[in-house]
């Protein structure tokens, strides 16, 4: 897949079925690879993993909680009018993120809990985001969390 077919695929309405199936074939083909030893790596397919998980959870989440998209569209459309959203905006102040956000975060995760880095992940997505810093917290909390998932799951195996 090319960057710009990958870029669409985060950012359109990709239905979550397609999101998830399309995650665990890569998943399966980089391990096949891997176990074979072959040439192929694990940096570049843990990213595209964790994008596309962190994508089709936007998408069961807007899909399971619809008041968050609303809450989003009316606090958007407020701010462009220059309105008042009154008592609504108190009521739903939780607003959803964009699926590009997530998929960031998802790929931090998964790359943090495979190299057991949440700080390098947190930083290196932070570099390839070109420095948003509004993703840093949301980065850091899920690349912990992941890596702290890994190690206590490892631990359990032995």
């Amino acid at each position: 897949m090319h960057t710009c077919q990958v870029a669409e695929l985060l950012l359109g309405d990709s239905r979550v079925t397609f999101l998830l199936l399309l995650g665990l074939v890569k998943l399966l083909a980089t391990a096949c690879s891997t176990g074979a030893g072959l040439v192929g790596g694990l940096f570049a397919p843990t990213l595209f993993i964790g994008a596309t998980f962190g994508a089709a959870f936007h998408g069961t989440a807007t899909e399971l909680v619809p008041w968050l998209v609303q809450a989003a569209t009316s606090l958007e459309g407020a701010a462009h009018t220059g309105g008042h959203l009154g008592d609504f905006a108190t009521a739903n102040a939780v607003v959803l993120a964009g699926t590009p956000t997530y998929a960031v975060v998802g790929a931090a995760a998964c790359l943090a809990a495979l190299f057991r880095c949440p700080l390098a992940a947190c930083l290196l997505l932070l570099e390839l985001t070109r420095g948003d810093v509004g993703l840093l917290f949301p980065t850091l909390v899920a690349a912990s969390v992941a890596e702290l998932t890994s190690t206590g799951l490892e631990r359990r195996l032995r």
